[in-house]
């Protein structure tokens, strides 16, 4: 194509493999090897890897002791005026093996788009480009750690902001409703910690994020009570229920939502 080419195998093909084949294209270009049109070559009319060739006459394109197939196709006629090739990737299909590869102009962009990125990479680690992998993946297992230890302290604080929650009675149940800036993933489970304290229901706001958890009343319809005052979208069971509002809200909007 225009952007890139691919080229699919039957069989697995292992990154080490593509970096040698690439070697060798390069090679072969370097060499500006001859491209010569040939005509009706017998050992071309069946190979191992192709059905039989059924016409009278076969064109065949020979690139030098390298290859040599059946091809009605354009090409040049050194190797070397391709000017380079760069295989960029792989990727894993069920049969085989994908392999994308640029060439001529595209491949030198390509290459120059990576050599600027790693060189900004080094520059930000203060590295060489053999290193970087390895301070990649240690800065990957610090950030991990360090959200770790952030959710283990957001956790410490959550019954806290449980037991500050604002109070009101709904229908004979008690509602608390919360609204602070935790981590999305414990929104939920601080909605829990409220319905529990309270033993009735347990609203969750951080941002525009909701959770509701319920003892008592129907989450769902207090999710949608609530979504119709300030937008969002969202849903649930009567037991709980979580969504995203259409702006921020404070805790005493809520309440008063559910007053009316």
């Amino acid at each position: 194509g225009l952007e890139r080419c691919t080229v699919d195998f039957d069989r697995k093909v292992e990154w080490e493999t593509v970096m040698a084949l690439e070697r060798e294209v390069m090679e072969v270009l370097m060499l500006d090897v001859p491209v010569e049109t040939l005509f009706d070559q017998a050992d071309v009319r069946v190979r191992d890897e192709l059905k039989p060739i059924e016409a009278d006459v076969i064109r065949v394109v020979k690139i030098g002791a390298w290859d040599q197939s059946a091809c009605c196709g354009a090409h040049v006629r050194t190797t070397g005026r391709i000017g380079m090739v760069r295989l960029c990737d792989i990727e894993s299909k069920k049969e085989g093996t994908r392999l994308f590869f640029l060439a001529g102009r595209k491949a030198l962009e390509y290459a120059q788009q990576e050599t600027n990125v790693l060189r900004e990479l080094r520059k930000a680690a203060s590295c060489s480009t053999p290193e970087l992998p390895a301070i990649f993946e240690k800065a990957q297992t610090q950030a991990k750690d360090l959200a770790k230890e952030v959710a283990r302290l957001w956790t410490q604080m959550l019954p806290g902001l449980a037991a500050s929650a604002q109070v009101l009675e709904v229908q004979s149940s008690t509602v608390g409703v919360q609204v602070a800036e935790v981590p999305a993933q414990l929104v939920a489970k601080l909605a829990g910690l409220i319905a529990e304290s309270t033993e009735g229901v347990g609203i969750a706001v951080s941002g525009t994020r909701l959770a509701i958890s319920s003892r008592t009343l129907d989450a769902a319809a207090l999710l949608r009570t609530i979504q119709n005052a300030t937008g969002g979208k969202g849903g649930g069971s009567a037991d709980s229920a979580n969504g995203s509002l259409g702006r921020t809200v404070t805790a005493d909007e809520i309440l008063t939502v559910l007053k009316s």
